[in-house]
């Protein structure tokens, strides 16, 4: 709905659906006002869980959005919206139901399904590789709005794709209640196709995976954490290794990733709000770089829904200094120098479609100068040892350049 804002006309003429709404618990976006003012005005929410972007502005035509943190409480709750310009003003209110008792009880209805993602690195500091060979991967689903099937494809820096699926995963309902059997290509260049049966705990997520072949990931639930766990068939012997825990808190956000002897913790903008989704994109944010997205259907699709996305990633990962010796002299020498290396910590970039969907993640790693320094003593035989009380590294303060890990995400509105 268009307004005049002046001392004439009727001020922020909305309609009464736009100025008192309900919308469900798990609502990101209760729509957009539009209005044309002659002269400064202001927005104000009332709670924090609902935001208004943007908030004021000067003389001009406005379209302010009303963005919503989910309610995770099982009680409806009541913000309201203050929309001020020169003499005039208008209240606009919204009522956020309450959280179901029960996460099996939640209705999913997305309001968009994620057609295709194409993700891939792109780098400003190496010219020669400032954009790499990307993947892209492409999703069908079935009449009820569940992905029947993944299709995984290497995009060439032209811009084309080479033609052949390199890997793919298959989804089937039909099996038993609580259970998905899939059937998958598992890697670039297998021959044969595999099979896994995927079984559903509380709320729809992924407890486990069974297979019965080598080297296949699986997912452990306990409480509020979820373990990624690797499996390896040798002979009669089964050995397990977990090599990935991820923490939530009460409100469902993931708070802390464990991998190899480092961990990673994570910080949220509700800037970042955004409208139901047919995938978790917040796994985008959370996988290493070097993994292969395929392992999104673990969490992603038969996982929980954000509606937040991650803001920043902090990782407790050491650099280690590398080593040089410019004397080799015997006594004892001091050695110093600087390198560079990619961050361990990224921060989120969000570039969002006209309908506030994701259309764009970039996870952005400075590359960073270093200084370091050690003593080392050289002996008479030429060998050599570092003093390793004398090791030091720090942050020089100089960004070399940046490090991207991309995800370009298409919509279709329906599951065709």
């Amino acid at each position: 709905m268009t307004s005049a804002c002046d001392n004439t006309d009727s001020v922020f003429n909305f309609s009464k659906d736009l100025i008192e709404q309900s919308v469900s618990y798990d609502a990101a976006f209760a729509g957009s006002l539009s209005f044309t003012a002659p002269q400064e005005w202001t927005a104000t929410s009332d709670s924090e869980w609902l935001a208004v972007e943007p908030d004021h502005g000067e003389a001009g035509a406005y379209t302010v959005e009303l963005k919503l943190d989910r309610n995770t409480s099982t009680a409806p709750r009541t913000a309201h919206v203050k929309l001020v310009c020169g003499d005039e003003s208008l209240t606009v209110s919204v009522t956020q139901t309450g959280a179901p008792e029960n996460p099996e009880d939640a209705p999913y209805a997305p309001d968009r399904f994620v057609k295709s993602i194409v993700w891939g690195f792109e780098s400003d500091y190496l010219p020669e590789h400032h954009r790499q060979d990307c993947e892209s991967l492409f999703f069908s689903y079935d009449d009820q709005m569940r992905v029947t099937r993944i299709d995984e494809n290497w995009l060439d820096l032209s811009g084309g794709y080479n033609g052949d699926t390199t890997c793919w995963v298959e989804f089937d309902y039909s099996g038993k209640e609580g259970s998905i059997l899939m059937s998958f290509k598992p890697y670039y260049g297998a021959t044969e196709t595999s099979t896994a049966e995927a079984f559903l705990g509380d709320g729809g997520f992924v407890t486990s995976i069974s297979h019965g072949s080598e080297g296949v990931m699986f997912v452990e639930r306990e409480g509020n954490k979820v373990k990624n766990v690797s499996v390896v068939y040798q002979s009669d012997k089964e050995i397990k290794q977990e090599f990935i825990c991820i923490t939530y808190d009460e409100s469902g956000k993931m708070i802390l990733w464990e991998e190899e002897g480092h961990e990673k913790t994570f910080e949220y903008s509700r800037n970042y709000t955004q409208p139901n989704i047919n995938l978790d994109l917040n796994f985008l944010s959370l996988a290493d770089p070097n993994s292969n997205p395929m392992s999104l259907f673990l969490l992603g699709l038969c996982g929980r829904f954000g509606n937040v996305m991650i803001e920043q990633r902090t990782s407790g990962m050491s650099h280690t200094i590398p080593s040089g010796y410019d004397d080799r002299t015997p006594g004892r020498h001091h050695y110093k120098g600087t390198f560079t290396d990619i961050s361990e910590d990224a921060y989120c970039i969000l570039e969002k479609d006209s309908r506030n969907c994701p259309s764009r993640i970039i996870w952005r790693q400075n590359v960073e100068e270093w200084s370091f320094e050690y003593d080392y003593v050289v002996s008479e035989d030429g060998s050599y040892a570092i003093d390793e009380d004398t090791r030091k590294q720090e942050r020089t303060g100089n960004i070399i350049g940046h490090h991207d890990k991309f995800f370009e995400i298409e919509y279709m509105d329906s599951a065709q």
